[in-house]
């Protein structure tokens, strides 16, 4: 009887151990590719979130209101995306600027950083995203409110 069951344990044992080769192959690619649509998903997301704050920011007052509107804008926009956290935005006058005061024709990066989290380890991380775009803001008051 023991002899028996000893037989059956060797014969089966090497289909075991080749279903679960076969099983955590199969299942660390299928883990891969959804942690890469759940990446391109979020990315795509965080490109048109960060267009979107440029178009905002470009008609605030200043630049400490521009940086106050994203930041606030940015968390609205991405609170109910849940691959997307901790939301950073950084507005800032483009490199070689002669004048770096905010009016109409100066240009400004916004710059978006968030960190993605997806079911793979490797697309988890930190990514960032850069719009530039020129200010629209009119310095004469009274085109401002139309």
């Amino acid at each position: 009887m023991f002899a028996d069951f000893k037989k059956w344990i060797k014969k089966g044992i090497g289909e075991f151990v080749g279903f679960s080769f076969s099983a955590l192959i199969i299942t660390s690619i299928l883990i891969i590719i959804i942690g890469a649509v759940t990446l391109h998903n979020a990315q795509q997301y965080m490109n048109a979130v960060a267009r979107q704050l440029a178009r905002d920011i470009i008609v605030c007052e200043d630049l400490e209101d521009a940086q106050k509107t994203a930041q606030r804008n940015a968390e609205a926009y991405v609170k109910y995306k849940p691959a997307i956290r901790s939301v950073r935005t950084e507005v800032s006058y483009i490199p070689g600027t002669e004048e770096e005061e905010w009016k109409k024709g100066n240009f400004v990066t916004i710059t978006l950083t968030c960190r993605i989290s997806s079911i793979s380890p490797f697309t988890t991380g930190v990514y960032d995203d850069m719009v530039t775009m020129m200010i629209e803001r009119t310095e004469d008051k009274r085109f401002s409110d139309y």
